[in-house]
């Protein structure tokens, strides 16, 4: 228990700055008290430089203070004050010849030692508090290092003349390279996509002012690796703006792509058994439930015709039976049209959208505007199938929700896509964010469009405004 509370004391011999300090005060005694110390008639041993008023005496004082303050800190610099104020008030009041000019002297010189803690004081909390934002950038870049190190995508930071000056250990793997045959080279010593000569560079992109750009890599990446990526690239800067390079992460999309052309394929498979289901379905229809009604009609025609006489109510109910089904017997042909018309087959999709336009022109009253224009070819059947199935999708949506009284059915064959356009006057509705919601939102039609788009690897977009009516653009690649 007695070594325990001894410990500060021997901690506190084992110091050399206190023994050091120590000393500078005793010789500052000395300095101050040397008649009375040694016994001699000099009132100061700096008389023989012409020093008599022990101004210099006092300024020495600051020596420790100073030393103390700058080592020990702000509160030892305070008790070394009252150590150097205890050493020269006995002379300033019991022996000095001029008391007025060296309480003056003293205070000055305690002023300034006090001034001199303080500024230490200052200048060490802002040490501190420099540390510990230096501490915490460390900590924050250690942290980054780490998150670039174990990213899940591959990084790289490249100069503007194409040099790779950084990449994590993601990005050697997907190449099958080590960093040091990655970093200090240029891109298209790396890459074999061939990107960098040409305007979908990423890093020309961004030098010529884009933000945030991305590409989608679907050939051989590099001679060291084969797979599918995404690049997306973000500009890297100076503090003062000035763009270094680039920052650029890459996805492995391999497995993503492979379930996607699956995907694709199995609705490709999913949408041609459809279609080949209506067409024996509309085949069905056409040459026996069809053929069967219509004998039935003459039949039915040769019945009354036969029976010269027959009671007014009993022939009344045989021609109502007629009607009813002939009107059935149209209805099946209708019915057969949609699922699969025999025109599409024969004549090709031009004159099947001018007869389904018509179609709907009579039944719904629509006014419907067809409009063709480009170099009319002959398509592939699958595409031309896919093509008449978005428009009458579309009309039928027209119908079912737009409320609408026109529509424009626009056309336009280019040199490798076909582009069409269908707009309409009616109520409009509220676009989904993603497309990918269409179903959830109960969007079906618009949904069917949208996967028979995709099989054609075309794109699709909708501009709608709620009582501005709905305009649908499909570009296909043919």
């Amino acid at each position: 228990m007695t070594i325990r509370l001894l410990e500060p004391f021997f901690k506190a011999i084992k110091n050399y700055h206190l023994w050091l300090i120590t000393l500078m005060f005793i010789i500052g005694i000395i300095f101050h008290y040397p008649q009375q110390l040694f016994i001699t008639d000099s009132t100061s041993l700096f008389s023989f430089l012409g020093f008599t008023r022990h101004a210099a005496e006092r300024v020495f004082l600051l020596l420790p203070v100073t030393y103390t303050g700058y080592f020990l800190g702000v509160k030892a610099g305070l008790s070394s004050l009252i150590i150097a104020l205890a050493i020269m008030l006995p002379r300033d009041f019991l022996i000095s010849q001029y008391p007025q000019d060296s309480i003056l002297e003293t205070t000055i010189v305690i002023f300034i030692g006090g001034l001199i803690n303080i500024l230490f004081f200052f200048r060490r909390r802002d040490i501190l508090n420099l540390k510990k934002v230096e501490n915490k950038l460390q900590l924050a870049y250690a942290e980054i290092e780490q998150i670039f190190k174990t990213a899940a995508v591959g990084i790289r930071v490249i100069d503007t003349d194409f040099n790779i000056m950084q990449c994590n250990e993601t990005f050697s793997n997907l190449l099958k390279l080590k960093q040091e045959n990655i970093v200090g080279k240029k891109c298209y010593e790396v890459f074999s996509h061939g990107l960098c000569h040409t305007d979908k560079c990423l890093l020309k992109r961004i030098i010529n002012g884009e933000d945030r750009v991305e590409s989608e890599i679907k050939k051989e990446f590099s001679e060291y690796g084969s797979f599918n990526a995404i690049c997306t690239a973000t500009p890297y800067r100076q503090p003062d703006g000035k763009l270094l390079g680039i920052i650029e992460s890459t996805s492995d999309v391999t497995k993503l792509k492979k379930a996607e052309d699956n995907l694709h394929y199995y609705l490709q498979e999913i949408t041609r058994a459809q279609e080949e289901e209506r067409k024996r379905i509309s085949r069905e229809l056409h040459d026996s439930t069809a053929q069967n009604l219509v004998a039935i009609l003459h039949q039915l025609e040769n019945y009354i015709n036969e029976k010269k006489v027959l009671p007014k109510e009993d022939a009344d109910s045989l021609w109502t039976f007629y009607k009813r089904i002939k009107d059935i017997s149209q209805e099946i042909r209708r019915f057969s049209r949609d699922l699969r018309p025999s025109v599409l087959d024969d004549l090709g999709l031009i004159p099947t959208l001018e007869w389904i336009t018509e179609d709907y022109k009579n039944e719904y009253g629509l006014a419907i505007n067809l409009k063709v224009t480009g170099d009319k070819r002959r398509l592939s059947r699958e595409s031309e199938l896919l093509l008449f199935r978005i428009v009458q999708e579309a009309l039928r949506n027209v119908v079912k929700h737009a409320k609408a009284s026109k529509v424009d059915v626009g056309v336009e064959f280019q040199k490798n896509k076909i582009t069409i356009k269908i707009g309409d006057d009616g109520i409009g509705f509220k676009i989904p964010d993603k497309f990918d919601d269409l179903p959830k939102t109960g969007k079906l039609g618009l949904a069917g469009i949208q996967e028979r788009i995709k099989l054609m690897n075309g794109t699709l977009s909708i501009e709608s405004e709620l009582g501005n009516g709905t305009t649908l653009f499909a570009e296909i690649p043919v």
